[in-house]
Formats: C-alpha cells, structure tokens, sequence
C-alpha cells in the first residue's frame, strides 16, 4: 500500500507540473540549455525510483489511486476535464476528485493536512496566499528538482511562475489565471430597453446603470447587479490603479469603494451582505436564476455559464464585458488572480 501510495505522489509531481502547463493553455516543452539537458544527482535518482514504481505497478495491474483537493466540482467542469484527460493519458492512475464547498475548502484542507490524512495527494490551491502556511509547516513538496530534471521552461507562464516561489524554490505551480469582467444578463436588458454594458464604464456609471436596472419587489425583484460576500469583490477596484496594493499599512484607499458598496446595498441595488452570508447564497444561483441583471466576476465564470446552459440548468442569453474602472485609470485595467497546484508532501 505505501508502494502504491509512494508511486501516486511521484506520478502526483509529474501532474502537477504537465496539468499546470496545461491549465495555462501552453505546452509543456522541454527547454533548451547551452549545456545540454542536465539534472541534479537528487533528480535522477528520484527519476530512476519514479520509473521503477510505475513498471512495478503496471505488472501487478493493479491501478494507482491518486487524490486531488477542489472546491465547487459540479460547478467548475475544468476539474473533470482535467482528471478525465490525466486518466486517459495514464490509464494505470485513477483520479479521485475530493470536492468541497467553495466556502470552506481553506478550513477542511487545513484540518486534512493538520491531522496528518493521506489525502489529498494533489492540492488545488484555492488563494494564493495559503501556500505560504502550508510551505511553511513542510506541507509541500518542492518541484523545483522535478521541474529541473523534466526540462520544464518555466517562460510558458510569463512569469507567474516566478511569482509563486518561496525562497528561491518551487512549491507550487500556475494551474489557472484569471481576470475579472462584468457578466451581464442580455435577455433583461432587452426587456428594459436598456443599452448593454459599455466596455469603457467607469464604476460610478457602472453603479448608475445598476441602479437602472434594478426592479420589481421581494421574490420578484430584480437587482442590477450583485456583489459576492468575498473582500475582492471591493478590494479588488481599489488596486486598479496600479498604485496601491494590500500590502500598504495604511488602507484608506479602500474607503471610496466599501463606501459604493454599502451605498448600493442600503438603496437595495445588491442584496444584503448579511443575507448572502446567513443564506449561503453563491453568486452562480444569483446570476442563473436571474435575480440580477450584472455581476462583477473571474474569468472562470465563462466555463461554468457555458456548461449550465448546455446542461439545461437556465436558458437566457448572456454576455461579457470589460470590468468598470476607476476615473482616472484606463478603460480595460483589471485585476488577475493566479489557482496554483501543488502536491502535498505528507509521504515523502
């Protein structure tokens, strides 16, 4: 058993490093050096011991199980897709998906990899910023020998990759990257009479056309738009600007967009905070059952729409936009967000 579990990680870190390149949209070539192709003694000899539990367990026919951590599967399809695809390029591996609610896949990731659990083996890494934690309580392992021995051309990711190593080393790799833009309902806008969202929208006139669109009255009523219970969905406009970032010790920047916020919650433009949060409203319901007419969101919206609306689950027309932006700052600046993949380091 920890053979096969052994193997499953090691065929983990090859995952981790051919789906990143893939989640990217790029291939996964190996790189040109003016020494040749070289690997670290370290590197080699974990080849050599990869290579020796994949026959093993090949001759015993016996498939390798390997777990993977997401948030909202039924929801995000690129998750299956990319189990599906991995699984049909290694048909000896059979891919688990261990999904969990978007809320609280932060909390349960933590409390698995805290009790010492042998899942998950492959770590979708939902914010950023928990990989620091988890590197720093040697949750991780470090691909940066695997990167080394595989050729991987880390340039494939524009220099996203860079930006996720931690002392000089690999722990985690770029899956997906996102930016925000506007999601708008066409189908009501038409029924208003209202013209769809502009591309060059600052977000004074964003909030006025949302205003606009609002309509109606308690089940019936339509929001013109909808602000999701993350932070992001206000701190993200205040850093448009290029000039400020969260990282400041002094926040006073945020003031003018918390103040938009509220405003629009109090003249019932968005639905409540506390009532998102006590209901566990998702925006995806919000937007699906056209409860509101816009809504500020990732890029990976896209895929889910696309397959809902394949699926059956709402049949309107919809559209997308470029995000509003502050005065002052140039129509289109928006704001990215990088899904790191990692593989856990428990076994090794």
């Amino acid at each position: 058993m920890r053979l096969r579990k052994i193997t499953a990680l090691l065929m983990a870190a090859a995952m981790t490093v051919s789906l990143a390149a893939c989640g990217s949209g790029s291939s996964n070539a190996p790189a040109e050096t003016a020494a040749g192709e070289t690997k670290t003694q370290e590197a080699a000899d974990t080849g050599a011991k990869e290579e020796k539990e994949q026959e093993n367990t090949e001759a015993s026919g016996e498939k390798v199980k390997m777990t993977v951590s997401v948030w909202d599967n039924a929801s995000s399809p690129q998750f299956q897709a990319m189990a599906d695809a991995f699984m049909e390029k290694h048909p000896e591996v059979e891919v688990e998906l261990i999904d969990t609610q978007a809320d609280e896949y932060d909390n349960k990731l933590t409390v698995m990899l805290a009790g010492g659990d042998s899942d998950p083996d492959v770590i979708m890494v939902k914010n950023a910023e928990t990989q620091v934690t988890m590197k720093d309580k040697n949750q991780l392992l470090d691909l940066t020998d695997y990167i080394a021995r595989d050729g991987v051309d880390l340039s494939l990711y524009n220099g996203a990759a860079e930006q996720l190593q931690m002392d000089g080393k690999q722990y985690t790799l770029p899956f997906r990257q996102d930016w925000y833009m506007l999601f708008y309902n066409k189908d009501l806008f038409d029924a208003a009479g209202v013209g769809y969202p502009s591309d060059y929208m600052t977000w004074d006139e964003y909030e006025a056309l949302a205003k606009q669109m609002t309509s109606g009255e308690g089940s019936e009523k339509v929001y013109g738009t909808h602000n999701h219970t993350w932070m992001a969905m206000v701190s993200n406009w205040a850093v448009q600007d290029g000039e400020n970032t969260l990282m400041n010790e002094d926040y006073s920047f945020l003031k003018p967009y918390y103040e938009q916020a509220l405003r629009m919650q109090d003249e019932g433009v968005v639905q409540s905070y506390a009532n998102l949060k006590t209901g566990s409203i998702h925006y995806i319901s919000v937007f699906e059952q056209q409860q509101c007419a816009m809504v500020p969101m990732g890029s990976w919206f896209i895929a889910t729409l696309i397959q809902d609306k394949k699926d059956g689950k709402f049949d309107f027309n919809w559209g997308v936009t470029k995000i509003p932006h502050p005065e002052g700052v140039q129509a289109g600046a928006t704001v990215g967000a990088v899904t790191p993949i990692a593989v856990a380091a428990h076994f090794f």
